[in-house]
């Protein structure tokens, strides 16, 4: 490693080159992880303010960028992890960015307390196993360059919550051009994620498309996206290459979809759809709600020939979908606004009727 800290109370770490020569703009990575945070570790800050003396340069070494494992309640904050200092020339790490193996970890903060978590070899933020509980990754840029405005991918999600990990908060990050989806929560995840705020799949400006090569979510266990109780959570997903949102399997029971805009930029251009639906919801899915019947009207715009929601599979059933607004691109009427193929629904109550968009 190049660096590794345990029996440790009260440290900073900030202001480092780790993995790259003392400029910042070429590989010279260690064998191992860049930073190990080991066992018995209290009060551990890595890095600083972003654009500072701060925060530090953590790519090109032969594993993870940081790996915190042993001890929780880590603040991450305001580094560069797969970047070189100038922000747009990639120096992977072997592995994952950032991996979490422990509980009650902050990743990033507002403004200049932002990680920069991009171009890694794998995902850009990996959280994995029953102990990564509570974890909140909140205000990063992930698969963008420092300034948001174009893709360095990581080489597969942008986040990762996998293996029993739950409760993980995914607030107001940037998200997007990534190789894989946006955010993947597979199947041997735990419960209770929430992702509110963010937007994934388009740039810093809001409105130009980055779009991840996948999915922008793409979830098999319960989750809540959006608040629909809470207008300054919206998620914005649009660009995608895939659908805005997947939901599948049975283990996404409970799942909630409300208050997000989809398939429209910040301006309401509905020209930024998801190639393929903007929520899809299927193999053997169910309990599933889209929108809110008390909350604000969800904004799905979809491109034509494609569904704004598609439900699929006989056994994908009791999928709520109300008190959402349809906007459908420009072109001929080829679009179905929701597309129900499963076995039995929850029903459609209080959506608007489908607008039709002329620019």
């Amino acid at each position: 490693q190049g660096i590794y800290i345990s029996l440790a109370d009260t440290t900073t770490i900030k202001g480092n080159k780790i993995g790259t020569d003392p400029g910042g703009s070429n590989d010279n990575g260690n064998g191992a992880d860049g930073i190990k945070v080991g066992a018995t570790v209290t009060n551990l800050t890595i890095g600083g303010v972003l654009g500072s003396n701060e925060g530090n340069i953590i790519s090109g070494n032969n594993d993870d960028g940081i790996e915190i494992n042993g001890s929780g309640s880590v603040f991450v904050k305001g580094n560069t992890i797969g970047l070189g200092l100038n922000g747009t020339t990639v120096i992977a790490n072997s592995q994952y960015g950032i991996r979490i193996l422990t509980a009650s970890n902050t990743i990033g903060g507002s403004g200049p307390e932002k990680n920069i978590i991009s171009g890694n070899t794998l995902s850009g933020v990996f959280i994995s196993g029953a102990a990564a509980s509570a974890n909140a990754i909140s205000y990063n840029r992930i698969g963008l360059s420092a300034d948001g405005s174009t893709a360095k991918a990581n080489g597969s999600n942008g986040i990762t919550v996998s293996t029993s990990a739950a409760n993980t908060n995914i607030l107001s990050n940037q998200i997007s051009g990534n190789v894989g989806n946006g955010i993947d929560i597979p199947s041997d995840a735990g419960d209770g994620t929430t992702i509110s705020g963010n937007t994934i799949g388009l740039a810093n400006d809001g409105t130009t498309v980055v779009a991840n090569s996948n999915h922008g979510i793409n979830s098999a266990r319960k989750v809540t996206i959006g608040d629909a109780s809470d207008d300054t959570k919206i998620n914005v997903i649009s660009g995608n290459t895939q659908s805005g949102i997947h939901i599948s399997t049975a283990t996404a029971s409970g799942t909630v979809i409300a208050n997000n805009v989809i398939g429209m930029d910040k301006l309401g251009t509905p020209t930024k759809a998801n190639q393929a639906n903007g929520i899809l919801v299927d193999s053997s899915a169910v309990n599933v709600t889209i929108g809110s019947v008390s909350g604000t009207t969800q904004v799905i715009g979809y491109k034509d020939g494609q569904n704004a929601i598609k439900v699929d599979g006989a056994a994908t059933t009791n999928v709520k979908i109300a008190k959402n607004k349809f906007i459908r691109n420009t072109g001929s009427a080829t679009s179905i606004t929701v597309a129900m193929t499963n076995g039995g629904n929850g029903g459609l109550s209080g959506n608007d009727a489908i607008t039709v968009a002329t620019s």
